[in-house]
């Protein structure tokens, strides 16, 4: 059918296509501070064991492991005639806002670490709804030649989402308590919400239910009409040499990440002498760096060097801070060693993902876009899960050294790894019918 043409349509502008991308990312990024940066410190200076800390942490990554199947209900279920990924990217962000004035009403305290948890999980089951969406937008309508600046975007709107969540948080939390801060994260994503409304995905395309428009052919015949296409496809892609690695590689850096994430609180608190507010407001401001830098400079350098080369630098400069952390434990208390791992750790993190990522997404097709994409990011914060449940042990076997170099170590093999993949070239639509043809034969 013929469309008149709409005003704003992502499909039409990729300076839109890089706005949206970074505002969803960027609403993502307020409760991760809260949750991964800001609540960690509140605890870790109220004197909460580092087991209970990795137990709340493991809660919070929990939800996100489990992005697969939020994957493979966008791909099979969706309102077509309000675009692929829009229906559930506007419901996320609608239901994160009432869970986190609901956590607000309940105000937990540092005591009620299960509450804490339970409500850490909720709010990141819903986030992990809302990242499936966006990454899945970002599979469906950005072309390869744009992948490696989409995920410096992407990358930079999560960044400088968790740098504004963290110090945010850290500041209202240490001002007016734990309740302030889940309001505060609830208005912002309220505010990003009212921009992500406005905008569709193709021109045509309804801008809510109830408004005018229909369907993109392309999204009609794209669309897994059953749960055994859908399944298929997604096993021979991820079943692929590069997916296969690919998938360990990220599950080594999510160990390295959840290592990082609970004893780096606990060493900056309990003996560098930082206070919670200001370690936060030291991670929200290297955070933002970083942002601003995946934004204004990573995807460039990707664009250029290849996501390979980018992956594996990143890695390296990452595992490279964990080491240093370690070999300079007599002079913890100096400020610039942390100002300079916390830098390296966020700044290296992102250079990092931008590679991985546009690997992930140069090896998914666009029948199940989103399952796959989520299911490369699960294998990531399944190593976070296994990770806050390891630590506990291995702070008891051997205290903050064997923490760091456990880390190391495991960022030292999963660099190895993004090295030996070799990024497949984007399929082609010759070769995207033939697997369809495959597929249905086998169906």
């Amino acid at each position: 059918m013929e469309r008149g043409q709409t005003p704003i349509a992502l499909s039409q502008n990729a300076r839109l296509r890089y706005a949206i991308l970074f505002a969803g990312s960027f609403a993502q990024g307020f409760p991760i501070g809260l949750f991964f940066y800001a609540i960690p410190i509140w605890l870790a200076s109220n004197q909460v064991s580092a087991t209970s800390i990795g137990l709340f942490v493991s809660a919070a990554t929990l939800p996100w492991t489990f992005k697969f199947f939020s994957g493979f209900l966008m791909d099979r279920f969706t309102f077509l005639p309000m675009g692929r990924r829009r229906i559930w990217l506007i419901g996320s962000q609608m239901s994160i806002v009432v869970a986190l004035i609901a956590a607000a009403l309940l105000s937990p305290t540092t005591g009620q670490v299960v509450s804490l948890a339970a409500i850490a999980f909720s709010v990141n089951t819903l986030c992990s709804f809302q990242d499936t969406a966006i990454n899945g937008l970002a599979v469906d309508i950005v072309p390869d030649e744009e992948r490696a600046q989409a995920n410096g975007f992407l990358l930079a709107g999560e960044a400088v989402g968790t740098a504004v969540g963290t110090i945010l948080s850290g500041l209202l939390i240490a001002s007016f308590g734990i309740a302030s801060a889940f309001i505060g994260m609830a208005i912002f994503v309220a505010i990003v919400l009212s921009f992500i409304v406005a905008v569709r995905e193709r021109p045509g395309e309804r801008l809510l239910p109830w408004s005018e428009g229909d369907t993109w052919d392309q999204n009609a015949s794209q669309q897994a009409e059953r749960w055994t296409h859908l399944l298929a496809r997604v096993w021979r892609v991820m079943s692929e040499r590069n997916s296969v690695l690919l998938a360990l590689a990220l599950g080594l850096y999510g160990v390295t990440v959840g290592l990082y994430m609970v004893i780096a609180p606990i060493i900056a608190t309990n003996f560098a002498g930082w206070t919670d507010e200001g370690f936060a407001t030291l991670n929200g401001v290297a955070g933002l760096s970083a942002g601003l830098a995946g934004m204004l400079i990573f995807g460039a350098i990707v664009q250029r060097i290849g996501a390979r080369l980018g992956r594996t630098l990143g890695m390296a400069f990452f595992t490279m801070a964990g080491l240093v952390l370690l070999a300079t434990s007599s002079i913890w208390k100096a400020e610039y060693v942390f100002i300079g791992v916390i830098f390296l750790v966020f700044l290296s993190d992102a250079l990092m993902r931008v590679g991985a990522y546009v690997t992930a997404m140069r090896l998914c097709d666009s029948t199940g876009a989103a399952t796959q994409f989520a299911l490369f990011l699960a294998c990531a914060n399944s190593g976070v899960i296994l990770s806050g449940i390891a630590v506990g042990v291995l702070d008891s076997l051997g205290g903050q050294t064997l923490v760091l170099a456990s880390a190391s170590a495991a960022g030292a093999i999963a660099t190895v790894i993004f090295w030996v993949i070799k990024l497949s070239p984007a399929r082609t639509h010759d070769e995207i019918a033939l697997l369809d043809e495959r597929i249905s034969e086998s169906a």
